[in-house]
């Protein structure tokens, strides 16, 4: 380093040396800061005391709050006659003038004019703001005034729930002990054990109240989302919310308390409001947009809806093939759920709701892949009011839990049709038949995998007769195939439609086979076969449990995925592939290929029913590729099974040269001919002879 830059670093040093000595702060300057600081303190301190002073004053002495006027430049005298000269707003309002005086009475108005005004325009700007929130809250005017909202969790051991201070309703609702695949498919030990229904953004819970009749003959209509509770009786598993009036005697009350179980208890109390607020009028209007908790949501909204139950009728849903809207209902709701695909958030009481104000309404967003479907109810909650003095308590209950058989049913009150099983006689093939199957080998403690081909394997066995009967009826249509064939070649033409039809039908009764035996059984094992398509989609035993290479069997399992949207394939196929379903449309196409004689013989004149026989596994392919792999798992065992069975019965059971000889035999005997083909013999006879007669 040279000598000219050491002194230059030196003269740099001198120079800020200087600086600072000469703006150093003097002892006085320092204590005029500090005291300035304090006042400034000070005053904002008193300001927020006047605040809560006037507010108090206004809420609870109504009748004596007088009027500001805004009077700029001018000077106001105050109540002891003193003048107050005013930049802003002078000072007309005596009750105003007297409140800030005797609130701060270290302010002198006359020489402290600037901190006195700026404490009287405070006062008068709350007081504005209070004579509105009365105008239009009315008697709940105190629990308008905007406030930081505050959180409350209550929860026992399966539900944890999070409650708001602004408007007192849930803000998230919380199921313990499940998850949603997202933390299923990357669950580490900061992975939470519950999964959330809903959020604060997604939810909202109003009860509108309307005010009595006034003078004029105006009524207010209030909603509670526009209100700020305070809590009181805060527990693990309950709490209370109160907002509050005027009169620290009169207020609404939320409590919710939660027991064992899923069931919150939600009591609605009007506690000497009976003759303020007009009960029988107040409607609960509850919107939320459901959570996506599985693996395809796309797939999550065609399960997704609002279910509800009418007295005297069974229950009903509006949505799950889209949007969907209902007002008229032919009795008064027992209970209203916006079901999700495996879980439930449901509104009910022990009175249920009146008909004639309740709306439903689905809707559904194609392009989030947030939330399923938005479920909108309304109905009026005063049907079960209870009355005591000048308290009365509307008792609400809420579920929010799994679509469980077992726990829906212990409600008693048909709730388990939630669970969307099928209509009629599928529901009841699965109510008496798949599911006491399913629970029995659930209680064997095998994987879940394991159970569903047992109980494919269980339940064939069971349709065994059936089976063996379509076979059997199956065999002798093949016997009769190069019959048939020529009576088919006999009469060519369709004049001769008639004559062919007669001698057909008389080959089928002297050989004692029937197309229709093969039918019959088919027709008979179709409710199972629809019955199981309900069952396993629905079936929540069967979410996040693995087999093989399947991590769900309530969701597909892609061995191949892709992020690229392809037009329409992507649509109907889905950006996967699944390996289940494929091996179920191959086991379709080899049990379709063997059954291929039975469907050509069963069916002479029809020659495409074969390749439509072809189509259709390629059409499942399409069809299955996004359902439940446990579903496609069940298929599959349940053609490979078909295919065994079929082998076996031809191999052991029914020997076709022995079938031939009995039918033949048979043939022989003389039969009495029935009234039906009397008739069409008949009708053979004058078709004949119309024919003869123009030649």
């Amino acid at each position: 380093m040279d000598k000219n830059t050491i002194i230059g670093l030196v003269i740099i040093v001198l120079i800020l040396v200087g600086y600072s000595w000469l703006k150093r702060e003097t002892p006085e300057e320092h204590e005029a800061r500090v005291a300035a600081a304090e006042e400034k303190s000070r005053i904002q301190d008193s300001l927020n005391i006047a605040n809560a002073i006037v507010t108090e004053d206004l809420f609870t002495n109504a009748d004596t709050s007088g009027s500001s006027t805004v009077n700029h430049g001018q000077v106001a005298p105050t109540s002891s006659g003193t003048i107050v000269s005013t930049a802003n707003t002078a000072l007309t309002d005596t009750n105003v003038y007297d409140l800030v005086v005797n609130s701060f009475p270290q302010i002198n108005p006359k020489s402290d004019n600037i901190q006195f005004q700026q404490k009287y325009d405070s006062v008068v700007q709350q007081r504005r703001l209070t004579e509105a929130s009365k105008a239009k809250y009315g008697v709940f005017a105190p629990a308008s005034i905007q406030q930081d909202s505050e959180y409350y969790t209550i929860e026992n051991e399966r539900l944890r729930l999070r409650v708001s201070s602004k408007g007192g309703q849930i803000v998230e609702a919380h199921i313990k002990n499940y998850k949603s695949y997202q933390d299923f498919m990357n669950d580490t030990s900061e992975t939470p054990n519950s999964i959330q229904l809903f959020d604060e953004d997604s939810t909202s819970q109003n009860l509108v109240l309307n005010e009595s009749w006034d003078d004029k003959g105006n009524k207010k209509k209030y909603n509670t989302t526009d209100l700020y509770f305070t809590s009181s009786e805060i527990e693990q598993n309950s709490i209370k919310l109160r907002a509050r009036t005027n009169d620290p005697d009169k207020y609404l009350e939320f409590h919710y308390h939660l027991d064992t179980g899923y069931v919150l208890n939600y009591d609605v109390n009007f506690v000497g409001l009976d003759q303020k607020i007009m009960i029988t009028e107040s409607t609960f209007d509850w919107k939320m947009k459901g959570l996506s908790t599985e693996k395809l949501v796309s797939q999550e909204r065609t399960i997704c809806g609002i279910f509800y139950k009418c007295k005297g009728d069974s229950r009903d849903y509006l949505g799950e093939t889209g949007s969907d809207y209902e007002d008229d209902f032919s009795t008064d709701l027992e209970w209203i759920a916006f079901k999700h695909n495996y879980f439930t958030s449901m509104l009910f009481m022990d009175d249920g709701f009146d008909k004639s104000d309740a709306k439903l309404e689905v809707i559904v967003d194609p392009v989030s892949q947030k939330y399923t479907k938005q479920y909108l109810a309304k109905v009026n909650i005063a049907k079960a009011a209870n009355q005591l003095n000048s308290h009365t308590t509307i008792p609400l209950k809420m579920y929010f839990g799994p679509n469980d058989f077992e726990q829906l049913s212990a409600l008693d009150m048909e709730a388990d049709g939630i669970i969307n099983l099928g209509p009629s006689i599928f529901r009841a093939v699965n109510k008496w038949f798949i599911i006491p199957i399913f629970d029995m080998l659930q209680s064997t403690g095998l994987g879940y995998g394991m159970i569903i081909i047992l109980m494919t394997l269980i339940i064939k066995v069971v349709i065994l007769p059936l089976t063996y009967k379509n076979y059997k009826s199956s065999a002798k249509m093949r016997i009769l195939k190069p019959e048939i064939t020529k009576i088919t070649e006999k009469y060519p033409d369709k004049a001769d439609a008639m004559k062919k039809q007669q001698e057909t039908m008389s080959l089928y009764k002297k050989s004692g086979a029937s197309p229709m035996a093969g039918c019959i059984p088919m027709l008979i094992q179709m409710p199972i076969l629809f019955a199981a398509f309900r069952f396993f989609p629905s079936s929540m035993d069967l979410r996040q449990q693995s087999f093989l290479w399947a991590e769900d069997l309530s969701a597909y399992d892609a061995i191949v995925s892709w992020d690229t949207y392809i037009p329409l394939l992507s649509d109907i196929y889905g950006n996967h592939v699944s390996l289940f379903t494929i091996f179920m449309c191959v086991s379709t196409i080899f049990y379709t290929k063997m059954n291929s004689g039975q469907m050509q013989a069963s069916q002479p004149g029809m020659p495409n029913m074969k390749v439509i026989m072809y189509i259709f596994p390629i059409m499942m392919l399409f069809f299955f590729n996004k359902f439940a792999s446990g579903l496609s798992l069940y298929y599959l065992c349940g053609n490979v099974m078909n295919m065994g069975l079929m082998w076996v019965v031809k191999k052991y059971f029914i020997d076709e040269k022995k079938l031939e000889t009995q039918m033949s035999a048979k043939s022989q005997q003389p039969k009495k001919q029935s009234k039906f083909q009397q008739r069409l013999s008949e009708m053979s006879k004058q078709q004949q002879a119309k024919q003869r007669a123009r030649r």
